[in-house]
């Protein structure tokens, strides 16, 4: 958060010869300290430039940071960035990278109503999160997803058994105590309005 230090550490690292690789890296904390400043122009344009590197641990971050910026500055759709960031999280997988790209498509799936993609999508990073940065983030995402869902009617605009059967592909992402009582009690009332009355008397 202090930007002041992070603008003369970057001129400091500018001013040495150091490797191509390091020079890369640099100019990839410089594109986020544009777009932390706002510059949102110069940090897409070092964004398109250090994606177009050869090297994957380093073009990976920086593409998912041509997406993020495109995607709110309109200029590319939904479907687009979904498909972008899809192909991101196979490209480069195993360290933070990784969660990032996958936290990104999970919050876009979200937005756009997709939550069994969004679902699926953070799932599927769990098993390899581990201790590593950004992973105490995506379980926050992952329960958040949940409970919009069931606890704040993002499952309202699905047919009831379709609710149902996501909830049970997931259901261990209920919360212990009164919200996941309360998940409970509201998916078993929709089932009962249409007379699912043994789904309903199952789940309850």
């Amino acid at each position: 958060g202090d930007l002041a230090a992070a603008r003369a550490l970057l001129a400091y690292a500018f001013s040495q010869p150091p490797p191509a690789a390091a020079r890369l890296e640099a100019r990839l904390v410089q594109a986020r300290l544009f777009e932390l400043e706002g510059q949102t122009d110069r940090a897409l344009a070092v964004y398109r430039a250090v994606a177009r590197a050869p090297l994957d641990g380093i073009a990976t971050p920086a593409r998912l940071g041509v997406v993020r910026l495109s995607l709110a500055k309109g200029t590319i759709t939904p479907a687009k960035a979904a498909e972008d960031l899809e192909s991101l999280r196979w490209r480069w997988r195993g360290d933070a990278t990784e969660l990032a790209v996958i936290r990104e498509l999970g919050k876009l799936y979200v937005s756009q109503g997709l939550y069994r993609e969004a679902l699926t999508a953070l799932k599927a990073a769990e098993p390899r999160i581990g201790q590593m940065p950004g992973a105490t983030e995506l379980q926050t995402d992952l329960s958040n997803a949940f409970r919009a869902l069931f606890l704040e009617g993002g499952a309202d605009g699905l047919q009831p058994i379709q609710a149902l059967g996501l909830f049970y592909d997931f259901r261990e992402l209920t919360p212990v105590g009164a919200d996941g009582d309360e998940m409970v009690r509201r998916l078993a009332r929709r089932l009962i309005d249409v007379d699912l009355l043994d789904q309903a008397a199952e789940l309850l």
